[in-house]
């Protein structure tokens, strides 16, 4: 096969997973394959859907490197206004958002979520609901995460501290032989 061959047949197998996904096929995405590298090109309505489908180009075996460049492209204007009312009916309706401890901000379309979750799972169902608004160009993540599954900074800091307290009192309390190299002083 020659090379430009195994190129055309990258880009046909990654086409191919694309229009599996019942969310992307409807669309005309086209796809260029070179050296392993694919490139995605055309127009999807959310932002959710151009994550979707690098995803999907990503687990194709043989892709080395994915070039993203679908446009999310909205039918009329859309303000931010408009984006952060769409934000807040998604996170409504997703399960996995505490609205109460999550809320966003939209400038120029790119949504800025601020507040705490418990976990990194939580703040992933944060970004993928604030991307399947309409109007959504980009998704920034603040949120801070505050425990659960996952430990912060500070989580980890306790602990290590609490282990050289632990180890510390270990020692003091450990009975040993006058003389001997290991008596406390």
């Amino acid at each position: 096969m020659a090379h430009s061959d195994k190129e055309q047949h990258l880009a046909e197998r990654v086409l191919e997973s694309i229009k599996r996904d019942a969310g992307l096929r409807a669309y005309e995405i086209n796809v260029t394959a070179r050296g392993g590298a694919v490139h995605l090109g055309g127009i999807v309505d959310v932002l959710v859907e151009k994550m979707r489908a690098e995803e999907i180009v990503a687990g194709v075996d043989g892709v080395a490197a994915v070039q993203n460049d679908l446009a999310v492209c909205t039918d009329g204007e859309i303000t931010d206004d408009d984006v952060d009312f769409e934000v807040a009916e998604e996170f409504q309706l997703d399960p996995g958002v505490d609205t109460s401890r999550v809320y966003a901000e939209s400038k120029q379309g790119v949504v800025h979520l601020h507040g705490r979750v418990d976990t990194a799972d939580d703040s992933e169902a944060a970004i993928k609901a604030a991307a399947r608004a309409r109007g959504v160009k980009d998704v920034v993540s603040h949120l801070e995460v505050s425990g659960g599954k996952g430990a912060d900074d500070a989580t980890i800091t306790n602990g290590v501290t609490g282990l050289d307290t632990q180890v510390t009192l270990d020692t003091r309390q450990r009975k040993t032989s006058p003389g001997s190299p290991s008596a406390p002083p």
